[in-house]
């Protein structure tokens, strides 16, 4: 089934880390209150759905829209037909 194989797809660190520093080039994060969102890393944590962690400076700061558009940027390179896609923010430790 196809949408099972998208489910289950795995995007490799690097890979997805290029994607988003890309979608940061040419769509810098909004500034909210003043400052503005910095994403360290990404890395997938499961599949079925597959589920992605973003290490960032703050959570508050991200906006739904952006997330959406990260999102956007990765099934615009992998497909994921018929699966959500999963993202959490995590503050990144010190």
């Amino acid at each position: 089934n196809h949408v099972f194989a998208q489910s289950n797809k795995t995007v490799s660190t690097p890979a997805i880390n290029n994607i988003f520093q890309k979608a940061q080039l040419n769509h810098q994060p909004p500034l909210y209150r003043g400052r503005r969102l910095k994403i360290y890393y990404v890395t997938q944590v499961s599949t079925a759905p597959p589920k992605f962690l973003i290490f960032v400076n703050n959570p508050d700061l991200m906006r739904t829209s952006y997330l959406n558009y990260l999102e956007n940027q990765i099934r615009k390179r992998y497909r994921f037909t018929g699966t959500p896609i999963r993202l959490e923010l995590r503050r990144r430790g010190k």
